[in-house]
């Protein structure tokens, strides 16, 4: 995976993002090993200042946005996903553009 630091960047400047959303990314990419995430909503909870419902409702999001695939083992409660490394790449190719511009 590219720079941890520069796609943690990424998401913070994504505009497509709430606050929450990006927070619950920014907590799956710490928990992510070679592209997957094994975790529960509780143990998110305990990374997060958000609620239960918040962590429910941004992995929602993530999911139908394609930054996540839920690998859901439990039918629908949530105990882990995988990172879509292409989707990562496309946010960062976004981020580095704006970059780019902003420094001209």
């Amino acid at each position: 995976m590219e720079d941890k630091q520069e796609i943690y960047n990424a998401v913070k400047c994504h505009s497509q993002f709430s606050p929450n959303q990006k927070e619950v990314l920014g907590i799956l990419l710490d928990l992510e090993v070679n592209g997957e995430v094994v975790s529960t909503v509780n143990e998110i909870q305990q990374l997060s200042k958000s609620t239960r419902a918040t962590i429910s409702t941004a992995l929602a999001f993530l999911n139908k946005y394609g930054v996540i695939t839920n690998t859901n083992v439990n039918g629908k409660k949530f105990t882990g996903c995988k990172i879509n490394n292409d989707k990562l790449q496309e946010l960062l190719a976004h981020y580095r553009k704006k970059k780019n511009l902003i420094r001209k």
